[in-house]
C-alpha cells in the first residue's frame, strides 16, 4: 500500500473520532504517544485519510489516536523515528460514503486497540450504513423488511466485515439497533488540546491561532497562558473535569495569577469528560458554583478583580453539537 507523510498543517482540525462514541480517548493517546516516540520504527501502522477539495485540507478518515500522538510529540518537541518533521504518515481514501464507514468499522471493529470498540459504537456504525442503504436489496428496502430478515442482513454482511461481532457480540449490536433505531444520544469527549482548537476557532474575544501563535510561539493554548487582545489581557484554564474546579489545584494557581497581575481577565474553557448525556447539565453548574465559591473567597476588592471572571462550555452531546459546532457556539456562557 502506498502511503505518504502528510505535513499536520495540511489537516482539517476535526476534534473527534466519528467512530466512537464518546470520541477519541485521551488515555489512548498517551499510550500512543509512548509507543511512537520511543519505538525504533516510529509510527507502524498508516492512518486513513480523503481530501477535501472545498478546504484544500485532509480529513481523517480513522487513526484519530495515532494522528493525535504524533501532534503531541511535535508540541512536545519530540522526535519520532520515521517521521520527519512530525509527518503523519497515511494513504488517502477515494471511495464513497458507504466504504468510508465500513473502513471506520473494520479499523475499530476488527482489531484488538488500547481500548476496543465497544457494541454500541459499532451498532452507530451500522445504523449510519443502513441509512445509506447498504442493507437494502433491489426492490426491497431494509426498513420495509421483517425483523427477522432485517436481522439476516446486516449478521450476514457483518460476518464478512467484521468477523469478531457475527457470533456471540451480535446479539448485543442487534438489542440496541432493536430497542432504538435512531441509536442514544452521543457524549463527546476533549482533551485539552481540542479545548483549544475549539476555543482559537472561534470565541466572543476573537482571539485566534495567530494571535497564539505569535504571542506564545504555538498555535495552541493552555492552562495559564495570557493573550493581549484589544488591550485586554486574558489569562486561560482549561478545565476537563469538574473536579479540576471544586477540589483541584486549579483554584490555587489561578490566585496567584491574578495576585501576580498577570491577566486582566480569567476565563475559563470548560468540558466535563466525566459527564454523560444524562448529568452534563449538573457537572457545568457544578463547575460554575465552584468558581463562584472561590471567587468569594480569591475576590480582591481594592483592585477590582475576581479569580473568575468568565467560563465557556463547549457541547458535548450529539444535540448540543448539532444546533451549536457549525456556528462555532457555546452551549453555555456564564459570566460572574
Amino acid at each position: 500500500m502506498l502511503c505518504i507523510g502528510i505535513p499536520l498543517d495540511e489537516f482539517e482540525s476535526t476534534a473527534t473520532n466519528p467512530a466512537r462514541l464518546n470520541g477519541t480517548q485521551e488515555s489512548n493517546v498517551e499510550g500512543l504517544y509512548n509507543d511512537l516516540t520511543t519505538h525504533p520504527q516510529g509510527q507502524l501502522e498508516p492512518g486513513c485519510v480523503r481530501f477535501n477539495k472545498v478546504t484544500g485540507k485532509f480529513t481523517k478518515v480513522f487513526g484519530y489516536n495515532r494522528f493525535n500522538s504524533v501532534r503531541r510529540a511535535c508540541e512536545h518537541g519530540i522526535g519520532i523515528n520515521n517521521s520527519p518533521d512530525h509527518v503523519f504518515w497515511c494513504y488517502i481514501f477515494t471511495g464513497t460514503q458507504a466504504q468510508e464507514k465500513w473502513l471506520q468499522a473494520k479499523e475499530n471493529g476488527n482489531k484488538r486497540t488500547q481500548s476496543e470498540a465497544t457494541p454500541q459504537d459499532i451498532a452507530n456504525l451500522i445504523i449510519g450504513l443502513k441509512d445509506l442503504g447498504e442493507f437494502d436489496k433491489p426492490g426491497s428496502r431494509w426498513v420495509d423488511a421483517t425483523e427477522e430478515e432485517q436481522k439476516k442482513r446486516i449478521q450476514d454482511r457483518v460476518a464478512i466485515e467484521l468477523p469478531k461481532w457475527a457470533a456471540r457480540k451480535f446479539r448485543g449490536i442487534w438489542s440496541i439497533i432493536r430497542r432504538d433505531p435512531t441509536i442514544a444520544t452521543k457524549f463527546t469527549t476533549y482533551d485539552k488540546t481540542q479545548i483549544s482548537d475549539y476555543f482559537l476557532g472561534g470565541n466572543p474575544y476573537g482571539i485566534t491561532a495567530k494571535d497564539a501563535l505569535k504571542q506564545l510561539d504555538r498555535a495552541i493554548i493552555k492552562t495559564g497562558d495570557v493573550i493581549k487582545k484589544n488591550g485586554i489581557r486574558y489569562g486561560f484554564y482549561l478545565v476537563s473535569r469538574d473536579s479540576e474546579i471544586t477540589a483541584g489545584a486549579t483554584p490555587g494557581h489561578v490566585l496567584k495569577h491574578v495576585q501576580q497581575g498577570k491577566s486582566d481577565r480569567i476565563i475559563l474553557i470548560c468540558v466535563d469528560n466525566h459527564g454523560t448525556v444524562k448529568t452534563i447539565a449538573s457537572k457545568r453548574q457544578a463547575i460554575i458554583t465552584a468558581a463562584g465559591y472561590w471567587n468569594n473567597i480569591f475576590s480582591i476588592p481594592a483592585l477590582g478583580k475576581k479569580a473568575f471572571c468568565e467560563a465557556l462550555f463547549i457541547s458535548q452531546t450529539d444535540t448540543e453539537i448539532a444546533k451549536h459546532n457549525l456556528k462555532h457556539e457555546y452551549v453555555h456562557h456564564e459570566k460572574f
